[in-house]
């Protein structure tokens, strides 16, 4: 069941499309999702997250300044 016109399926491990990214997003959800069913240890921590989303702020601010950006100077704290 769900919004009319959409079909929900069931998914291999296996990429089932390339997409951005070369397929490793999709293979990081289903990892995310096999960890909270299983209630295994997930592959990448929250502040590994919070760090990533700092250095891509931090790497758009740069390019539209044409400056250097520290990590700090987006909340990040080292």
């Amino acid at each position: 069941s769900g919004r009319s016109g959409v079909v929900t399926s069931k998914e291999t491990l296996d990429c089932p499309y390339e997409g951005l990214h070369h397929g490793s997003s999709f293979r990081e959800h289903e990892a995310f999702r096999r960890s909270i069913l299983e209630g295994s240890l997930h592959v990448a921590s929250l502040r590994d997250g919070t760090r990533s989303v700092a250095i891509g702020v931090a790497a758009q601010l740069s390019i539209d300044e044409g400056r250097r950006v520290t990590l700090e100077e987006v909340g990040y704290e080292i």
